[in-house]
């Protein structure tokens, strides 16, 4: 940039210009849902981008007075060794350096029987690490916007800035709670449901208890400054609220690193004071305010959390310490140049041991995360230049409170780190980026050195090679495309679609999955895609898609569940069976799918065994097979041993209790001597039940039903008299002396107990459609027609269905209401388009009987 060119933006306002980014970057990188988005990224980097030129306008080409903002520096470095990781690299060369990633490259399209590329990158995933690349350079250009922000302003006004941006994330999360709001901003629905409470710019408890952290302990350096910038008071009420927020989120590493913060804040400032040599009624006064202001925020905390939040703040689950364990078998095969910044989400499946379909984003440690990314040596060398870089002499962390209170927020986000995934998540990061800038220009000389001719040409080398490196960045981003989209894009298409396909919608689908894992070559989800279109089309061997699904995800459960299908159609039903316990052994989500397919490929119990995992799904599973075995015989045989296995288990206790009251009631068991033995059962279940779930009416349940049928219904309604109502379950319970309640002659003792369930059930319209047509049928039972016809118009109102106005038609017509029979015939022949001869038939027969009807003297 000529001289000419600096002079003509002294009129320009660059100050304010600058602290209107740094404000929007660091308020709207957390707002924007984190910016874990790709175009709320895009938005940032390029925020981040004009921070950065407007900085080094705004410094007019002079030398900052204490050298580099070597912090800075070093997000780049890291962000060009990311990009190196983007050089397409001969497959020779590759696999002599990273034989690893050439070996996932040369053998990703192998299902569609074609040749490995001539050329690949170190990244597994090229496009997820494109978008790494803009948010480190992001980050740095933020943190030297700060610092050069920070020489002219303060770090008490970047203190303020990270307060405020934790204050409105606070703020916003609290309004969402209120409110009950299932969205974000009534805009962006959560791939997962949130906790309550939780539903806010930051989705994760972890991310936002990080967040909150580092605001709350810069309140607390703005609340003890000498010269605050904000009233006391208004500081302290904000510190208490992201206390409080933050407590009640229910992030066990969130709540630790801020205990341990706030001690450190308090020696430190002691520390402070004591060198400042204050007056010691001054110290004690503050010291008095900060502790009144971190009581307050725990009083928030207890009045404001919930059951969730404490029970997730108590939970004993070190699962993540497992997720880092497992973390270890991947950096054998990526420790010297990593699998590229980014890729751990399609790469980490084929190390990963259980958890279904869970799909771990990130390794829940940052250190461990560098390591398989980008290796070993440059993650080394990166925590080594970090540290140096962070020291707090060296950003001068001891020279003013504020600086502190912000240098120890950094740091307790790190420590957080080490077991939460929140330097994954670009909204912390920038605002971590934001506090590490401000102490460090904001503790150094204000004065600016004089230019010089070999630093004003440094100046303009950095700044074209910063801009440029910025502008490669984003424009590889529009070029890419990121795993979620490319997943939902391929979901769509085989969606839309259905077998038989024409040719060439199969060849286009074909061709659009050959690009994706050209894109994404280590992810799991597109051969299983590919295996799922080959087994629908029959057309070719879905098998080599399968395989490579399960070599890129160990615990891919759909896979095996598909290879368990495909094998029955070739009545391989033993292997089958095998596919089918390995499926669930992968994903225990998969249980219901796998009982009902191993119903399907055995024929005795013997065989239904061979798909039970020898482990702890082994009485969910038993439990699912006999919740839909075809005859209660078989499903009896499997609830027992369900049983035998876990005893604590409800379903399949309800099911062979009510198969012992079935027996009662039908008269095929439980007669005479054998009726003392099923009550000795019955009361074992019932026990077992209320143990096993005491706050709910379960075991109740149970015991209404036998006493109703060994001792008459009035006995049975007496143990659920003033039961149901409060109870957590109030609609099975209602529904349960619903029907015992019906089995009494006078009329009143079943209405009110309809009334009652109805009332419960309808505030769900599709659940209460369900309800009343069960209710009209146990009225039709009594011969209460009127009654029956009143619920199921209750029920048609809230869900029209052919099979509810078909039974609307039967009540009506037994009733002698021929027209509204008529009525809902009609209906229903609408429904159908007036093609369906039989309803047809039975409209013009009973408008046949109205006529003759009308037609009597």
């Amino acid at each position: 940039m000529s001289s000419v060119a600096l002079r003509a933006t002294d009129a320009w306002p660059l100050e304010q210009i600058l602290q209107g980014l740094v404000i929007t970057t660091a308020l709207g990188s957390v707002m924007a849902v984190g910016s874990v988005h790709v175009p709320t990224m895009l938005v940032v980097g390029t925020l981040a981008t004009a921070s950065l030129v407007v900085a080094l306008l705004l410094e007019r080409g002079r030398r900052p007075p204490d050298g580099v903002v070597l912090p800075a520096w070093l997000l780049w470095a890291l962000a060009g060794y990311t990009l190196v990781q983007l050089v397409p690299l001969p497959m020779s060369l590759l696999r002599v350096i990273a034989p690893s990633s050439a070996d996932i490259w040369s053998r990703a399209l192998l299902p569609l029987d074609r040749s490995a590329p001539a050329w690949a990158t170190l990244s597994l995933d090229p496009a997820a690490t494109a978008l790494e690349v803009l948010r480190w350079f992001s980050y740095g250009a933020v943190v030297h916007a700060c610092a050069a922000l920070a020489r002219r302003r303060s770090v008490s006004w970047g203190a303020m800035v990270i307060f405020g941006t934790g204050m409105a994330a606070a703020v916003v999360t609290v309004a969402h709670g209120l409110l009950g709001a299932k969205e974000v901003f009534g805009l962006y629905s959560p791939t997962l449901p949130p906790r309550t409470w939780i539903v806010g710019p930051l989705l994760n408890v972890n991310n936002l208890s990080g967040l909150l952290n580092i605001s709350a302990l810069a309140g607390l350096g703005l609340l003890v400054t000498d010269r605050p910038p904000l009233p006391r008071w208004a500081t302290g009420v904000g510190v208490a609220v992201l206390v409080g927020v933050n407590v009640a989120a229910g992030s066990r590493a969130g709540v630790a690193a801020l205990l341990l913060g706030l001690v450190a804040m308090g020696v430190a400032v002691e520390m402070l004071r004591r060198r400042q040599s204050l007056h010691a009624r001054v110290s004690t006064r503050m010291r008095a305010m900060a502790m009144a202001t971190i009581a307050f925020g725990g009083l928030l905390a207890l009045l404001g959390g919930t059951s969730d939040s404490w029970k997730s703040l108590l939970d004993e689950n070190l699962e993540k310490l497992a997720l880092i364990a497992m973390v270890e078998r991947a950096v054998g095969d990526f420790a010297w140049l990593g699998m590229g910044r980014g890729a751990f989400e399609s790469v980490f499946p084929a190390y990963q041991l259980g958890h279904g379909d869970i799909v771990f984003t990130h390794a829940e440690n940052f250190i461990a995360q560098w390591v398989v990314e980008w290796g070993i040596p440059v993650t080394v060398l990166a925590i080594l230049a970090f540290v140096f870089a962070l020291a707090p002499r060296r950003m001068g962390a001891s020279k003013s409170v504020v600086a502190m209170a912000l240098w120890l927020g950094v740091v307790m986000v790190l420590l957080q780190n080490m077991v939460d995934l929140g330097m994954e998540v670009p909204g912390l990061v920038v605002t971590l980026a934001t506090a590490i800038g401000f102490v460090w220009g904001g503790t150094r000389s204000r004065s600016e050195a004089g230019p010089s001719r070999s630093g004003i040409a440094m100046r303009r080398v950095a700044t074209a090679g910063a801009v440029g490196l910025g502008l490669v960045a984003i424009i590889a981003l529009f070029f890419r495309y990121d795993l979620a989209s490319d997943r939902q894009a391929t979901r769509a298409s085989l969606l839309t679609t259905k077998a038989p396909r024409p040719a060439a919608v199969k060849t286009r689908l074909r061709e659009s999955l050959a690009v994706m894992m050209r894109r994404h070559p280590a992810e799991a989800y597109f051969p299983l895609m590919g295996g799922l279109l080959a087994s629908e089309e029959r057309d070719a061997d879905p098998m080599p898609w399968l395989q490579r699904a399960l070599e890129r995800s160990l615990a891919n459960g759909k896979a095996h569940l598909l290879v368990a299908h495909i094998l029955r159609t070739y009545r391989s039903l033993a292997q089958s069976r095998l596919e089918l316990r390995l499926a669930v052994e992968a994903d225990p989500t998969l249980v219901m799918a796998s009982a009902e397919l191993a119903h399907q490929v055995s024929s005795s119990l013997v065989e239904l065994e061979e798909v039970v995992p020898k482990n702890a799904m082994a009485g969910k599973v038993w439990s699912a097979l006999g919740s839909l075995a075809a005859t209660r015989a078989v499903g009896a045989a499997c609830d027992e041993k369900a049983l035998t296995v876990d005893a604590s288990l409800t379903g399949p206790r309800l099911r062979l209790a009510r198969d012992l009251i079935a027996a009662a009631k039908e008269g095929s068991g439980c007669q005479d001597d054998a009726r003392a033995g099923c009550g000795e059962a019955i009361d074992h279940h019932v026990a077992a039940l209320r143990s096993a779930a005491p706050e709910t009416t379960t075991g109740d349940q149970i015991a209404a039903l036998w006493r109703a049928r060994t001792e008459g219904p009035e006995a049975g309604l007496e143990v659920l008299s003033g039961r149901c109502e409060a109870a957590p379950d109030a609609d099975s319970c209602l529904r349960v002396r619903a029907e015992i309640a019906a089995e009494i002659t006078e009329a009143k003792p079943f209405a009110e107990a309809a009334k009652a369930l109805a009332l419960v059930v309808c505030a769900d319209r599709h659940r209460c459609a369900e309800i009343m047509t069960w209710i009209a049928t146990l009225h039709d039972r009594r011969g209460e027609l009127g009654a029956a016809i009143a619920s199921l118009e209750r029920a048609i109102r809230d869900e029209e269905t052919d099979a509810r106005l078909l039974k609307l038609a039967d009540v009506a017509s037994r009733a002698g209401l021929l027209a509204q029979a008529q009525r809902a015939l009609e209906k229903v022949l609408k429904r159908r388009g007036g093609k369906d001869p039989a309803i047809a038939a039975q409209v013009a027969a009973v408008r046949q009987r109205l006529v003759r009807g009308l037609l009597k003297p």
